[in-house]
């Protein structure tokens, strides 16, 4: 097996890390794999916000707790209730990725091409990733939505996806069958 199928098919999702910030060229690799993703019509029309401040992170899983409260996400609800639990699992690294909805119909699959090639090279560089969607379903609400235009994610973009990122602790899961 070449080292990109291996990469493709031992990456698991990562909800234990390491406090240990991953180290810069090791972001920058994987931002750049994803920046090589496909995307519609060649247009590019994502946009990638990094967080690495345990006080951001914080502030966004209070405010995404709230959200998700009050527009009644039962989906999420046991993680809106949990007072442990953190939007990026306590990853030292989280990474908003969205995309403008007008610009692009396929801004989605844009943006998941994007994580795809980001947790691969993640993968590859012994960096464990989680896809978190919690985001997803609250970007307009407005308080979530103020935070996130301070961010520097754009107001006329939705969020697709996000990521937990960093050096995984304990053991990797095992797959599940396919």
């Amino acid at each position: 097996m070449n080292a990109t199928i291996k990469s493709l098919v031992e990456r698991r999702s990562i909800r234990a890390y390491e406090p240990e910030q991953i180290k810069e060229e090791e972001l920058q690799a994987m931002l750049e794999t994803g920046y090589y993703a496909p995307s519609s019509m060649g247009k590019q029309a994502r946009h990638v916000v990094v967080i690495q401040k345990p006080e951001v992170m914080e502030k966004i899983t209070e405010l995404v707790k709230a959200a998700l409260i009050e527009i009644h996400f039962e989906k999420y609800f046991k993680h809106a209730h949990n007072e442990k639990y953190a939007v990026n699992w306590d990853a030292p690294t989280f990474i908003i990725v969205s995309g403008d909805p007008e610009a692009s119909s396929l801004a989605a699959g844009d943006c998941g091409l994007f994580l795809g090639n980001f947790f691969a090279a993640g993968e590859s560089l012994g960096i464990g990733t989680c896809w978190i969607n919690q985001l997803n379903p609250v970007c307009d609400v407005p308080e979530v939505r103020a935070y996130l235009t301070e961010l520097g994610v754009p107001t006329n973009h939705q969020v697709y996806g996000c990521a937990s990122v960093g050096y995984p602790r304990g053991i990797k899961p095992q797959p599940v069958p396919r």
